[in-house]
């Protein structure tokens, strides 16, 4: 007796939270023409760590590498979500990312070895758990922490981390900001923003001003916040077909004498007719 045929299945992926890979002091690293982007590349099924590297202005985008995770137990977990950067003081590789698997706390690590080329596991240690006692404003890993981002400020010898985190008590993400004298621990909170639906955020220095980029509102087309120290800005864009919450990244690119500006995001599921492009 013949066997039925089977039907064919289209696995589909998509591309979310992506971040340029950056120095220290959050400039993007930049080599041989080529910028270096942190990607989650999203499946039906689950997601990988991704880094691709792109010719700016281009749309020469190639997939290169792959990032897992080992937290100690010697199991490689997909973690997303990453904010990777390197640290040119001690010449090492500096890491944040969403540990999605232990309870969507945040993890972190430092290693020497490159990890943007192939498939390569970074040893990370994920943040303890908050208690019943811990509050909002306290730097411990609160379940459903996400897209982590960091950087040096040279001027005041300090650490900044933001960290998407649900209020508990409005039950909305939005990003609560650290400082510490030290990229991984003993950071204490310095603020949060305005209410919403905060992610997919990201330090940019626009004209030597620091800034901070991040999507907001799910039922709106390419909804986005820009904090200075001046207070947020609703961004306003000539097109807004960047997706519903796209979680987009603004990447200052130095080419030739001058300094190009470059937004790219990706289209929200359910979006359009694609998903996560």
């Amino acid at each position: 007796m013949e066997r039925p045929p089977r039907k064919a299945k289209l696995l589909s992926t998509g591309q979310a939270d992506l971040r340029p890979v950056h120095y220290e002091n959050g400039n993007v690293l930049q080599e041989n023409g080529r910028i270096y982007l942190t990607f989650s590349i999203r499946m039906q099924a689950d997601g990988i760590q991704g880094i691709f590297s792109w010719i700016p202005g281009t749309a020469q985008l190639e997939l290169i590498g792959a990032l897992f995770f080992d937290c100690g137990d010697g199991i490689w977990r997909n973690y997303i979500a990453s904010s990777l950067m390197y640290n040119r003081k001690n010449q090492q590789w500096y890491i944040w990312t969403s540990a999605f698997e232990n309870q969507k706390r945040l993890a972190w690590g430092a290693f020497s070895g490159n990890p943007r080329f192939g498939i390569n596991v970074v040893d990370v240690t994920v943040m303890d758990a908050a208690g019943d006692g811990n509050s909002y404003q306290d730097f411990v890993g609160f379940k459903g922490d996400e897209d982590p981002d960091f950087y040096y400020d040279e001027a005041t010898g300090k650490w900044h981390l933001a960290v998407c985190r649900l209020d508990p008590n409005t039950k909305k993400y939005r990003y609560a900001f650290f400082t510490s004298d030290d990229p991984f621990t003993g950071y204490r909170y310095a603020g949060s923003h305005e209410e919403g639906s905060e992610t997919g955020g990201s330090f940019v220095t626009v004209e030597g001003q620091r800034l901070f980029v991040c999507g907001n509102d799910f039922n709106k087309r390419a909804n986005y916040r820009i904090y200075s120290e001046e207070g947020m800005l609703d961004a306003k864009f000539d097109f807004d077909d960047g997706g519903f919450r796209g979680w987009g990244s603004i990447i200052p690119v130095q080419m030739g004498s001058r300094m190009r500006y470059f937004w790219i995001t990706f289209d929200r599921q359910k979006g359009s007719d694609y998903n996560w492009s």
